[in-house]
């Protein structure tokens, strides 16, 4: 199965976060048994370096 998604918010900096998501599952059963996921880490990687690891509560 794949689900192709776009999620936005906004952090708790204020800013906004918007990143397309690609997720590839292998089902077994109805259950997921393998998961790989694909995203834009440079987008990913601006708001994990502007947030403190506090933020992540």
């Amino acid at each position: 199965m794949v689900v192709l998604f776009d999620a936005s918010g906004t952090a708790r900096d204020g800013k906004p976060y918007t990143n397309t998501y690609a997720w590839f599952l292998d089902l077994q059963d109805g259950k997921i048994v393998d998961a790989s996921a694909f995203f834009d880490s440079i987008s990913f990687n601006d708001l994990w370096s502007r947030l403190p690891a506090s933020a992540a509560q």
